[in-house]
């Protein structure tokens, strides 16, 4: 496409956006955010119909509910919306709904449920059909006078001055005069009544209401209009005249020009068109079958049908193919003769669609609350128009525009059997048969003209219908009959045949005229009468609509560090292309469609822009190192946020000019471009700011509450951010209605938003992408990425990748090797003790730029690169503020525990240097420059010989400190959010709470969190530093060992027994044992200097949090706080139960049917179903014991039970206490946890658990281990027919091997059931058990061995379940 023509669409294409956006919707109408309007009733009713799916988020109701408008009970039953029955208080479920049984105002019902106009009753003609609407008229005689309402006044009740008619008629002027004088006051004739002075009017005139005056017929207004095309009226006459191509014959009628009429019909398998003046028949395409629905193009030539396995076919010059396949449901088939596309309604989905004519693709243009029949097309006035099944028995002929909006009825035709829909397209008419009535039917295009043309069917229903002028044609079962609409009796046989199709064809029924979607450049375009470009673009579901109006399908390109690459998603198929690699770490990109650029931005802050079709690099100038870019698509303009996050700016890339816009004075988290309405927008300080793209003055548009997980995306289409905030789920801020809002509970996506364009959503989590249909609120696909998804956009039009071979591909620029900085615009690299020493040493000046020569304040300590000014008590603090760590340079090392005073102790973050004397930060390693005294932190740093480029191996930090994102500097926990900025790009600071939102909450010591008061040294870390629990009194151990303390989990005995610490506290370089000895034996082995100690094990059933060496109790996964660094305890919780009546586990990871609670098996992971229990008596002779379920033990004083999981977990269950006795670990290894208490047989442990569970809990669709072992290895059917499925659904057997005496099943289960065998003749007596089983005590029956003792009576009289004994732990 040319430059100027994309130019052109793109701003047609804002244009549109803003007309959207701008227009007003009315007050029974609600309006979607991308600026459609839709019927009020259709807002949250469970369908999504705007694009971006905003009609169904913010809801008050869940989907299969809908929201009354005011008062109670707020939510109701979507079945219960329009059932004629008021369960909304305000009675607004039965407002808007579509009327099933009445007429169009201005008509009359009759007994059998048809409509007719008002005018037609009384009229002395059967027009009901069962002559209700002639019943109770009276006959009227010469003299008398009939009202509207149908009643007939007598001689005597004509002026006996009481008006009885609704028009005054039986009152007219005349009363009492006589013709002899004035003429009675007649304007015309006068004739002499009893009652005075009747008048009377020539033809062409009619006498007005007041029975004097004659006033001018509008012949041109009459239902049936004497004319056939145009029609002019004149003082007591009319004239006519005609469409182009047509010439009037007589005064009335319109003659086509040209080819005489044929007609496109299916003939014994064939299709083919029909002369019927000579009754030739010729063959256009052999089918073999009679079609369903055929279709034509006159000016290109082309045929369409459609056959019983719902194919569309098109035929020209002789050949023929299948455009769409397989769309069961096809009814009726219209071609747009304007721009080629079909149309159809398919009776299956009750939909309307329309279908480009090459076959590329399809799309559905009306959906909702319709049941379409037959339909026909009037392209040049933008017009649909159809037969339409409503709600009950209700029939309607219908019409909207081509795009669906504008919809409303013409005619209620309820009870008629209507059926062979057409369209008289010069004469504006849309005709149809009536089989009660036996007639047919017209009515105008904008639904006036209803007339009924009778008496044309004499016993036979016609089949078809087909109108050329003042002609009918139609079909019956003895064949072809024509008839002149004003001679209705005079019916003319033509032909003995069958025509389950009959079309009128010629090239004036699709007369030329213009559409603005011939030239819209659109893939689909659909006529509209509301927009003011005239036309709209749309898609089919799985595409998307792109820059220049084409559909294509949906391509995302995301990036990594190093690589940026193209998917495509076709259906459920999957597509994926590397686009190019980099030499450098790629912090973030964009692209420029419109030119073909990508532009690339690197850890340092440059930004670079490369051609993938010819592969040439530039250098991007900003003012300062940016990390955040994007590209206006109109004018190519890069729009940029500097890395300190304090100023957006803007460079024009036609002549290369960089300038500021604005300047923060707080960090900007996100910038968002919207070029199709020229706005820019940044989140700064909890605000949305918004500013014209020229700069100027900046204002606010919404303040945005909670934590935002991951980055604000912004959605062109419809005008909205979006992002996902912990707690909360999926929010939506809508610029254009300035408002926020909660997506709904639908809506919980897990991970990061990080792409969006209606109607798809892309999200990232554990380095999947899943896309998801926000119209459908589900999910389309799961495509698995690599590691670290820098950035994810959507391509807005073809990309492809740059041939290999080009000749003029420039040399790959060398990389950097970090901490070194290229120079923009050059391939040179320079030191970072080159940026701001006031020499240039870039070509461009590039490296003293933004330098600061003196501090603002007095006092302060300038950092050696003289990019920053900081106070003088943080130099020297034992944390780096300065980016290049200048300000913990030549400090007083830190000395090492009095028995290792030989040694000095670096900080974190640091090395040795080889002498001992001093210590040295990793970024000052191997950066060409000499801080040891010794010069040893600049040995050994050569690159190894097989790549001369190859940086050295960046030093480990050794947990639980961390490394600062792009940099060698390791910093302790302690420092992440303490208000300093210690990482070179304030990593350590981000998303830190300077305030607790609620008052009264404790603010952890990272100002990560905020936790209730209540949890503060309540045994369990809430905060992800454990501060919680820091300094609280230490539990003591039991009375038998009170001289030793028992720490929490995930935390260790000091040396001198006095106090506990964290884990995470051990060796992180502060001291926090009294004695010091959780900072002993930190030293590194001499092996690997920089291998962090062995972590922990954690003690079942506690578990590790991720990436972290924090032991957390089973009772902290989800129980609504942050326990673990990463939220891993918050994952995949359920806060409520999707069915009613179901039990939530106390864990919130599974909910269960509330008859699975207290049945001796524990469904739930954490054994909350059988916590609180009636525990189970024994039998009477041991009635002074009690007997625990599976998988619990006995409390020392017999008093109940406790599940295994709970013993020793740090919480006292039992009231004695006995489930936390002697739980101290051996003294060989105080780490190892105790051992495992052993299942008793036949029950089955679970994997990693203490939990024991029954055979019967294996495979039966139940999770009850906590991993899932027992749902592994399922079979859910057999794969040979008539084989018997294992109750354990572990295994098939043959059908015959089934109660045959032997347990071929694991669980025995095809041996339950079955016959039991008796003994011979001299034992009658006993019963023989099978293998597996034993005998009851009564004799009466065999259970299997591995029911017997499973806590559940088998034996009638109980004895399975004697002798059982507690369980021996």
């Amino acid at each position: 496409m040319e430059l100027l023509q994309f130019t052109c669409l793109l701003l047609l294409t804002s244009l549109m956006c803003l007309t959207g956006l701008g227009q007003l919707c009315g007050g029974n109408h609600w309006q979607c955010e991308g600026g459609k309007c839709l019927p009020r009733s259709w807002r949250c009713d469970g369908t999504g119909d705007c694009l971006d799916g905003s009609d169904e988020m913010d809801c008050p109701c869940s989907r299969d509910k809908w929201a009354c408008l005011s008062g109670l009970p707020g939510c109701v039953r979507a079945s219960a919306l329009c059932d004629g029955k008021r369960h909304c208080a305000d009675g607004s479920d039965e407002q808007s709904c579509p009327d099933n049984q009445s007429c169009l105002q201005g008509d009359w019902r009759c007994r059998n449920h048809i409509c007719i106009p008002k005018n037609q009753f009384c009229n002395g003609l059967n027009d009901c059909v069962d002559n209700s609407d002639e019943e109770t008229c009276g006959q009227c005689g010469p003299a008398a006078v009939r009202c509207p309402d149908g009643a007939c006044l007598s001689e005597e009740e004509m002026c006996d001055g009481k008006l009885q008619c609704s028009d005054g008629s039986d009152e007219p002027s005349t009363c009492g005069r006589v013709c002899s004088k004035g003429n009675g006051g007649c304007s015309h004739s006068c004739e002499h009544q009893l009652w005075g002075a009747l008048c009377s009017c020539p033809t062409g005139w009619r006498l007005s209401a007041h029975g004097d005056v004659c006033e001018d017929v509008d012949e041109c207004t009459l239902d049936l209009s004497p004319c056939m095309h145009f029609c002019v009226n004149t003082p007591g006459s009319f004239y006519c005249h005609c469409e182009d191509g047509f010439q009037l014959e007589g005064t009335t009628d319109c003659f086509a020009e040209g080819n005489d009429t044929m007609f496109l019909t299916a003939k014994k398998g064939s299709i083919g068109f029909l002369n019927v003046k000579t009754l030739r028949f010729d063959v256009v395409h052999s089918v073999g079958y009679d079609p369903l629905a055929l279709a034509f193009d006159v000016s290109r030539s082309s045929i369409y049908w459609v056959d019983g396995q719902g194919n569309i076919y098109k035929a020209e010059e002789q050949r023929s193919k299948i455009l769409y396949a397989g769309l069961y449901g096809v009814k009726s088939l219209s071609c747009d003769w304007l721009t080629g596309q079909l149309y159809w309604t398919n009776q299956k989905t009750q939909s309307i669609h329309v279908g480009a004519f090459d076959g590329s693709g399809f799309a559905t243009v009306l959906a909702k609350n319709i049941d379409p029949l037959e339909l026909v097309l009037l392209p040049t006035e933008s017009l649909l128009l159809w037969i339409n099944k409503g709600p009950g028995a209700k029939m309607t002929v219908e019409r909207s525009g081509m795009d669906g909006l504008g919809r409303d009825s013409l005619v209620v035709i309820t009870s008629q059997l209507p059926h062979g829909l057409t369209l008289d397209v010069p004469a504006r008419r849309l005709y149809w048969l009536s089989d009660v009535k036996k007639s047919i039917e017209t009515v105008r295009v904008d639904g006036s003209g209803r007339y009924s043309f009778r008496e044309f069917f004499k016993g036979r229903r016609a089949q078809t219908l087909a109108v050329s002028g003042r002609w009918f044609y139609w079909t019956d079962e003895k064949g072809l009959w024509r008839s002149l609409q004003a001679v209705p009796n005079q019916n003319t046989f033509i032909q003995r045949t069958a025509l389950p199709v009959l079309k009128a064809y010629h090239e004036l029924q699709q007369p030329k005229g213009h559409s603005a979607c011939v030239s819209s450049g659109c893939s689909l375009c659909l006529a509209t009468q509301d927009q003011l470009t005239g036309f709209t673009c749309t898609c089919p579901e799985d595409q998307l609509l792109m820059l220049d109006g084409s559909c294509e399908y949906v391509r995302f390109v995301y990036a990594t560090s190093t690589t940026l690459n193209l998917l495509e998603l076709k259906g459920k198929v999957l597509s994926r292309k590397l686009l190019l690699t980099t030499d450098f770490d790629m912090e973030f990109f964009d692209v420029d469609w419109k030119r073909d650029w990508i532009y690339l931005v690197n850890s340092t802050g440059h930004v670079m822009r490369r051609s993938l079709r010819t592969r040439r690099s530039e250098d991007v100038p900003t003012l300062i190192p940016a990390c955040v870019v994007t590209v206006d698509q109109i004018t190519g303009f890069l729009y940029w946020l500097s890395c300190d996050e304090l100023c957006v700016g803007v460079t024009n890339m036609d002549q290369r000019y960089p300038r500021r816009l604005y300047q923060a004075g707080s960090d900007i988290r996100d910038v968002f471009l919207d070029w199709q309405r020229g706005r820019l927008y940044w989140l700064e300080a909890g605000q949305i700011l918004s500013m014209r793209l020229s700069g100027r003055k900046s204002k606010e548009v919404q303040r945005v509450n909670g934590v935002i997980s991951g980055r604000m995306i912004m959605d062109l289409t419809s005008n909205t951010l979006l992002w996902n905030a912990e707690g909360q789920g999926l929010m939506v801020t809508s610029l254009s209605k300035a408002r926020s809002y909660q997506a709904g509970r639908e809506w919980q996506i897990p991970g990061f938003v990080m792409a969006v364009r209606s109607p798809f959503l892309v999200s990232l989590f554990n380095d999947v992408l899943t896309v998801w249909d926000r119209r459908l609120v589900m999910r389309v696909q799961d495509i698995p990425v690599e590691q670290g998804v820098v950035r994810v956009i959507v391509a807005l039009k073809e990309v492809t990748a740059p041939s290999t071979d080009s000749p003029d591909t420039p040399p790959t620029l060398p990389a950097c090797i970090s901490p070194s900085v290229r120079c923009q615009d050059s391939t040179l690299c320079i030191s970072q003790t080159q940026l701001c020493d006031g020499q240039r040493d870039c070509p461009d000046g590039f490296d003293e730029e933004s330098c600061i020569t003196k501090c603002p304040n007095r006092g302060e300590f300038r950092c050696k690169d003289r990019r920053r000014c900081i106070e003088r008590a943080l130099v020297c603090d034992g944390r780096s503020h300065c980016h290049d760590g200048s300000d913990e340079v030549g400090c007083p090392t830190v000395a090492a525990p009095p028995s290792q005073t030989a040694a000095l102790k670096c900080r974190l973050g640091s090395r040795l240097c080889e002498d001992g004397s001093e210590c040295v930060l990793h970024s000052h390693v191997c950066d060409g420059e000499v801080d040891c005294k010794d010069g040893s932190d600049e040995h050994d740093c050569a690159a190894s010989t097989d790549s001369p480029d190859t940086p050295p191996t960046l030093p480990a930090c050794i947990s639980p400190s961390v490394r600062c994102q792009d940099s060698t500097l390791c910093i302790s926990q302690t420092q992440l959010c303490d208000g300093q900025r210690d990482c070179p790009d304030g990593f350590d600071e981000e998303s830190c709470i300077t305030k607790c939102p609620n008052r009264g909450e404790f603010r952890c010591k990272d100002r990560r969190k905020c936790i209730e008061r209540a949890l503060v040294c309540d045994g369990r870390s809430h905060c992800h530093d454990g501060s919680d629990e820091v300094g609280c009194p230490t539990v003591a151990a039991p009375p038998s060992q009170t001289a030793a303390l028992k720490c929490r989990l995930g935390s260790r005995l000091c040396e001198d027994g006095s106090e506990c610490v964290l884990h995470s506290h051990v060796c992180d370089g502060e001291v926090d044992c009294k004695d010091g000895s959780d900072e002993h034996d930190c030293a590194p082995s001499t092996d690997s200097p920089d291998t962090p100690p062995t972590l922990p094990a954690c003690i079942s059933p506690s578990v590790r949090c991720q990436d972290s060496t924090l032991c957390i109790s089973q009772t902290q996964l989800c129980d609504g706080q942050r326990d673990c660094p990463d939220g891993f305890d918050e994952e995949s919780c359920i806060t409520k139960c999707p069915n009613r009546g179901e039990f939530r586990c106390k864990d919130r990871r599974r909910c269960i049917e509330r008859a699975l609670v207290c049945d001796g098996r524990s469904h739930c992971h954490d054994g909350s179903d059988e916590v609180g229990c009636p525990t189970v008596a024994a039998p009477p002779s041991q009635t002074a014991a009690l007997k625990c379920r599976l998988g619990s033990r006995l409390c020392e004083d017999g008093s109940e039970c406790v599940l295994h999981s709970h013993v020793c977990d740090g919480e006292v269950d039992c009231k004695d206490g006995s489930d936390e006795h002697d739980c101290a670990p051996s003294t060989d290894s105080p780490d190892t946890p105790p051992t495992l208490p052993a299942c008793i047989s036949p029950s089955v442990r679970c994997q990693d658990s203490t939990l024991c569970i029954s055979q019967t809990q294996l495979c039966d669709g139940q999770r009850d281990c906590p991993d899932g072992f027992d749902e592994e290895s399922c079979i859910t059917k057999c794969p040979n027919r008539g084989e018997f499925r294992c109750k354990d659904r572990r295994r098939c057997i043959e059908r015959a091997l089934v109660c045959d005496g032997r347990s071929h099943c694991h669980d025995g289960s095809d041996e339950v059931g079955c016959p039991t065998v008796a003994a011979p003749p001299s034992q009658t007596a006993a019963l023989k058990c099978r293998l597996g089983s034993r005998l009851c005590e009564d004799g009466s029956e065999c259970v299997l061995h591995s029911h017997v003792c499973d806590g559940e009576v088998d034996c009638k009289d109980g004895s399975d379940e004697h002798d059982c004994g507690e369980y021996n732990i």
